[in-house]
């Protein structure tokens, strides 16, 4: 969870009216890292729209379970362009838009067709991909054909850059690459922000690498114990 989301407000809401909690169990992946820069969705989502409009192709590379992020990007693709995705990631933005509110729905994203290329190339198009042998032929079709008219979106963790797949769709797109992220995980400023909303009796940090020292400049409420646990290690409460 975190709070620099489409859905922060509404999570607040439902933090502050959990009633009273014995223990709570949190990751802390951010706890060592700077937030005083930290972007949110919107600001992905402003970037998607300048991009589309500097574009008339482009691929945006970002995993196919962070639903939101695609679904910003398919509102972002200009009227007369198309918005696109394979098969599957059509079915699983359809699902999800069932229950969303309209302002958060993905729009006109339509499975992309190869009986329907030479429209897509006519007119233009935002794609949601993948790293893999589904797209990477397209993506480098793309940048050989329209090499200026062609842009990838790097919309993951920086860490994914070396995987091969990956690092073969970066490769094609040298040059022409925007990257757009923002990370799936809650900054520190805003995790106090959490235990001070939930005021929980005890509070657990897990998948983080802060030490026992830094977890304690945590600051949380008078009352709330600080569990510290570590790997392999078995806590009964």
């Amino acid at each position: 969870y975190r709070l620099h989301g489409f859905y922060a407000d509404r999570l607040k809401g439902t933090l502050k009216n959990l009633g009273h909690i014995d223990l709570l169990i949190t990751e802390g992946t951010n706890l060592l890292r700077s937030s005083s820069n930290y972007k949110d969705e919107q600001w992905c989502e402003k970037e998607f729209w300048r991009i589309l409009r500097e574009n008339k192709y482009v691929f945006l590379l970002a995993s196919s379970s962070n639903i939101d992020r695609i679904a910003a990007f398919s509102r972002c693709v200009p009227t007369g362009k198309y918005a696109l995705a394979d098969g599957y990631q059509t079915h699983v933005m359809h699902i999800a838009d069932k229950n969303r509110e309209k302002e958060y729905k993905s729009f006109k994203i339509h499975t992309y067709m190869d009986e329907k290329r030479e429209l897509y190339e006519k007119r233009g198009f935002g794609m949601a991909i993948r790293a893999g042998k589904r797209h990477t032929p397209l993506v480098k079709e793309f940048f050989e054909k329209y090499p200026d008219r062609t842009c990838l979106i790097y919309s993951m963790w920086k860490g994914y850059e070396t995987l091969p797949d990956v690092a073969e769709l970066l490769e094609y797109s040298k040059g022409h690459i925007e990257r757009v992220h923002v990370s799936g995980h809650i900054t520190k400023e805003d995790l106090e922000q959490v235990i001070e909303m939930i005021k929980p009796d005890k509070l657990m940090i897990h998948h983080t690498s802060a030490s026992k020292e830094e977890e304690n400049k945590l600051s949380i409420p008078s009352h709330t114990e600080l569990i510290e646990v570590v790997d392999n290690q078995m806590i009964e409460l």
